[in-house]
């Protein structure tokens, strides 16, 4: 018996079912593809398209050709639709120009060949087709025209730059379009249609006009779930989280049910908002409390509403939850259902990730690939699963690999989720592949980064951004610069390079500048190539309004030593628009250019403008208060025991302010803050607030108590000093001395010759093999040749492997301690003969003053001469060796010529040298000039008596009564006076 085509009723039944009725009447059965019928080729044609079976529906399509009914225009138009989701858009087209001239007078195929544009990402097609529609077809448009010009504009929107327009981001391209198009629909009397204001709304709010969206909204005579979703998720996406979510509780008051897509476009916003919230601490973990308790209330609205066992809303609870910091209550979402979806186990990876818990997140990922239902990840699972190796590389300590620092657990987990990721053929995705380069670079491997890169099929700006950071972050500054320029020349990808393209050209170039030595500009060091690449760079930005860009361009000119620039650049910004990143990028400028006092003027003006200084504005603020300690000349105030400290009060009073603000500001995480709230103490000559803010702390590293350690050691204190190194090593369970805490340990013991536990200290270096450590084996050095342990300062100097200037230094100052001016003579000429470094001003002095105890007048004015034509600049510790050389050798006259050309004012060191030389040769003219002086001057201290003495002593040798009996009575009157 011949087969008949299904019936009305068959294909009503079986319509949206899989395609196994169309291969039974139309594929297997030719006798069926004869005459199939108009209503029965349309019902089978959108069966093929919910399918997506392209040879079922191009042997529907050929049958429609054979019995004429594929010039219907609903057999046209869903022939069109059928071809438009199966991917094959220029089959599309042809139907389409097929049937042009047959279907002139209505818009149905052209709405199809528009949505189906629309839909495979090709708006701007769609939207050139809908103006041909009138200007060259003299076609009217109806109201499916313009939901399918409306969301073509909604999709070309989404690929459009953001544009700042009267402090309202928008894509102005797009808007405009929409605009027009909006207007083309009022004049055509469509605008109050339902689903034409539905596209309308969804149109401007995905252009970023949310004014409009809301008049549009507010106009609809009647609204339904979907206007409603629109503007949720409208304002969910552009910024006004909180409005989303009022509107959708406006909603249900208003007495309309949200739905699956409600939930999800207002579980979107809380979780914004969430990621907007700084939140709180609650048992180590940061917990955004507001957020959790409003995405709570969603989450009892959805269950009453029976939409908790909807997977897309699980999943959305999954993601509000975990970006609230509550991964219980993501975990509860997750179990509670029976059969999971990989959309649902990417989310709780991805809530692990950003929860910190990514040894969890890769665990799933393993489960996942054991388990045949989930063979196939998607790209997004694969996403997780490398961000979670970027997490866990961030806290894996450095290792050193063919002369790289990498991650090297990190990188080989990355390397087999890269290589599962190709098995599954996700790695050719752009999220994917771009995340793979971002993992590369985290994890040190660049090649591996630049390798992923250079094969990708195409690239986006993230791609280039990402490689970008990635040469930035691991201090490749050139390589980072030629990639940048590479990428404006637009010869691979044709890509425009957005904000975060320059932010990482410009940090390339502050690497550049950093590594580059510069040349002194009116007495400030400049980085002149790294500044000339960084000036083309913000040329070519015209982006230096954008805070981001700014606050990199006042940190890279700040590198370059071009503070102008810099504040320049900062202040391009509106004083609205300074946030607290551009703030501190400036004062941690003025900082390392040694400008402590504007640093901290700067630092003093973010109360004024309602600032909150964040870690690093801090660390400025506390290094600049430590610069302008070490500028202050001190005073001398009594401690314990009648001891006596040097303290900077000025510099002490400041320090007191900073700490109190952070203290307030800052948690205890912030753990570097604190460190250097010691070192400024210490530096101010305050030990009892450094110890106070240590014993305070509760949380300490190596930082902390080497700093501590150190401070003591600095401040006069050596005892406690190795006291407190020795608290340090009982807490071997929890500490372990690091070679730099060692090194302040033999400071201390240096200052109070201690060479028994100098000693112990290096036989621990080198039981744990730190010996070689440069810095500590100067340390030694130093200490054997104050102790006086000569020998064993030379054996450690020819058995060191450190050639550096201050090893040489120990060793000179050493010899020259023991008088031995021929040893200290001897190194001296083997560092300017090349075969150590070159002699700095610590050299010289241990030169001259060992010239001057041999009394070797022509070698010291020889070597003095030789400096003064040597990139070393004479310091006055030099002119006071030139004027001890000189009066020991009875050149006094020569010695006060050298006392009024050098470029110092004289101190009252300087003129107590003369006045001791003065003595030994008792030249009682001299003397007297020299005491004249030395009593005119105001800080002239407890040096008073002394110079009255040696002037006494200098009278009574050369026999002078009567000026012996003045000077006396002078001394006695000065002593009432006082």
């Amino acid at each position: 018996m011949d087969r008949q085509p299904p019936s009305r009723v068959q294909v009503e039944q079986l319509e949206n079912e899989i395609p196994g009725f169309i291969a039974h009447f139309f594929r297997e059965d030719e006798a069926a593809l004869q005459s199939p019928g108009i209503f029965v080729t349309v019902s089978a044609l959108k069966a093929c398209s919910s399918t997506r079976d392209l040879e079922a529906g191009k042997l529907i399509h050929a049958a429609s050709i054979r019995d004429g009914s594929h010039t219907d225009v609903f057999v046209a138009s869903t022939a069109i639709s059928m071809f438009s989701r199966c991917g094959s858009l220029p089959e599309a087209r042809l139907v389409f120009n097929s049937i042009l001239d047959c279907c002139y007078a209505t818009a149905v195929p052209w709405n199809a060949l528009m949505l189906g544009y629309t839909d495979s990402g090709q708006g701007e097609l769609a939207l050139d087709l809908f103006s041909k529609m009138e200007s060259e077809y003299s076609l009217p448009p109806d109201p499916g025209t313009f939901v399918a010009a409306l969301k073509a504009c909604t999709s070309v929107a989404a690929k459009e730059d953001e544009h700042p327009i009267l402090k309202v981001v928008v894509k102005f391209r797009s808007l405009e379009r929409g605009m027009e198009i909006h207007s083309r629909a009022v004049t055509s009397g469509c605008e109050f249609l339902g689903f034409v204001m539905n596209s309308l709304v969804d149109m401007y709010s995905k252009c970023g006009s949310l004014l409009d969206a809301r008049m549009v909204f507010d106009r609809m005579a009647w609204r339904t779930v979907v206007s409603w979703n629109s503007l949720i998720l409208g304002y969910a996406e552009r910024g006004e989280e909180e409005l989303a979510v009022e509107l959708f509780w406006s909603m249900e008051a208003q007495g309309f049910s949200p739905d699956d897509r409600s939930f999800m476009a207002v579980l979107k916003a809380c979780t914004k908002l969430a990621e907007k919230d700084t939140g709180q601490e609650i048992h180590s973990r940061l917990v955004k409390v507001k957020c959790l308790g409003c995405g709570m209330a969603l989450h009892l609205k959805a269950t009453r509403s029976g939409f908790d066992g909807n997977l897309f809303v699980a999943s959305s609870l999954v993601d509000m939850y975990s970006k609230c910091g509550s991964m219980l209550d993501a975990r509860r979402v997750f179990d509670a259902f029976a059969q999971h979806d990989v959309v649902l186990w990417t989310a709780l990876m991805l809530g692990y990730v950003e929860n910190g818990d990514e040894r969890l997140a890769l665990e799933i990922f393993d489960y996942l690939q054991g388990q045949e239902a989930y063979s196939i990840a998607n790209s997004l699972t694969f996403v997780a699963a490398l961000k979670a190796s970027i997490g866990l590389a961030s806290r894996e300590p450095d290792q050193e690999l063919d002369g790289r620092i990498v991650k090297l657990e990190s990188l080989s987990r990355g390397k087999r989720i890269h290589s599962q990721a190709v098995s599954c053929r996700c790695d050719s995705d752009i999220m994917v592949a771009n995340t793979l380069v971002d993992m590369y670079a985290k994890c040190g491997s660049l090649v591996d980064a630049r390798r992923v890169f250079d094969c990708m099929p195409c690239r986006t700006v993230v791609s280039w951004n990402v490689l970008l950071l990635g040469y930035a972050e691991n201090n490749e500054g050139e390589l980072g610069l030629d990639l940048f320029s590479r990428m404006m020349a637009g010869s691979d990808d044709r890509i425009a390079p957005d904000s975060r393209s320059f932010v990482a050209a410009l940090k390339a170039c502050t690497l550049v500048a950093v590594k580059e030595e510069g040349q002194k500009v009116d007495g400030k060091l400049v980085k002149v190539k790294a500044m000339e690449a960084g000036m083309a760079i913000h040329s070519q930005a015209r982006l230096d309004t954008d805070v981001f860009v700014a606050s990199t361009l006042v940190d890279m000119y700040a590198k370059c030593g071009s503070l102008v620039d810099s504040r320049r650049a900062f202040d391009k910004i509106p004083a609205q628009a300074r946030d607290v990143v551009l703030w501190t990028s400036l004062i941690l400028g003025y900082s390392e250019n040694d400008e402590p006092q504007l640093t901290l003027e700067l630092f003093s003006q973010l109360r004024h403008f309602q600032i909150l200084p964040n870690a690093r504005t801090f660390m400025a603020a506390l290094k600049a208060c430590t610069k302008l300690a070490a500028l202050e000349q001190g005073s001398e105030v009594k401690i314990d025991a009648g001891k006596v400290a040097v303290v900077k009060l000025k510099a002490l009073e400041i320090g007191h302010d900073i700490h109190a603000q952070a203290t307030r500001s800052m948690s205890e995480s912030e753990l570097f803050v604190f460190n250097l709230t010691i070192d400024m103490y210490s530096n101010c000559g305050s030990m009892d607030d450094a110890r106070r803010v240590f014993d305070t702390m509760a949380a300490r590293d190596m930082v902390s108590w080497t700093a501590l350690i150190l401070g003591y050691t600095e401040n006069s204190q050596p005892q406690l000093s190795l006291e407190l190194f020795s608290s340090l090593k009982l807490q071997a369970n929890e500490w372990f001395p690091n070679a730099r805490a060692y090194v302040t340990a033999l400071k201390s013991c240096s200052s109070v010759l201690d060479v028994e536990l100098g000693r112990q200290i290096h036989g621990e270096l080198s039981r744990f093999g730190l010996e070689s450590d440069p810095v500590a084996t100067n340390s030694l050095v130093d200490l054997y040749g104050k102790a006086g342990r000569i020998l064993n300062a030379q054996l450690l100097f020819d058995v060191s492997s450190s050639s550096s200037i201050i090893t040489w230094n120990a060793l000179v100052t050493g010899y020259g301690r023991q008088g031995d001016v021929e040893r200290v003579l001897d190194l001296y000429q083997r560092m300017t003969s090349s075969e150590g470094p070159n002699p700095d001003g610590i050299t010289m002095v241990c030169v001259l003053a060992a010239c001057s105890h041999g009394g070797n007048v022509s070698l010291g004015k020889k070597y003095f001469q030789a400096m003064l034509d040597s990139p070393v600049t004479p310091s006055i510790e030099h002119y006071h060796c030139m004027i001890d050389l000189l009066g020991r050798a009875n050149e006094l006259g020569a010695a006060l010529e050298m006392i009024t050309s050098m470029p110092f004012r004289p101190s009252a060191i300087t003129w107590m040298t003369v006045l001791g030389a003065c003595q030994k040769w008792s030249n009682a003219p001299v003397g007297r000039l020299v005491l004249d002086a030395l009593l005119g001057m105001e800080d002239i201290g407890d040096k008073e008596d002394t110079a009255l003495l040696l002037m006494i002593n200098i009278y009574a040798a050369a026999g002078m009564r009567e000026e012996l009996r003045e000077l006396e009575e002078i001394r006695d009157r000065r002593k009432q006076g006082s």
